[in-house]
């Protein structure tokens, strides 16, 4: 345990941080929400061009795993097929 003590401090410390940017960023942006957990109103403050997606049925542990995670990729497929945002 003493050995993750360390980790764990940096951890905290990092979490710690207020991280503002300094302007929006602009380029598109695609946000998957699991089934209601993020309001994108806040997002779209610092990314213009956000397109939000719910990935239905999914929760944010699940989001990336089976049968999830095949929704995702149809969703990152078709808004960013060859780096092109459709």
């Amino acid at each position: 345990l003493s050995a993750s003590v360390p980790v764990l401090e940096m951890f905290s410390s990092q979490c710690a941080i207020a991280y503002r940017p300094e302007g929006a960023f602009d380029a598109p942006v695609l946000l998957l929400r699991a089934d209601g957990t993020i309001d994108a109103s806040a997002w779209r403050l610092h990314a213009p061009q956000l397109r939000s997606v719910d990935v239905t049925g999914s929760d944010p542990l699940s989001t990336l795993a089976p049968p999830h995670v095949d929704r995702v990729l149809e969703i990152v497929g078709r808004h960013w097929y060859l780096g092109r945002c459709a």
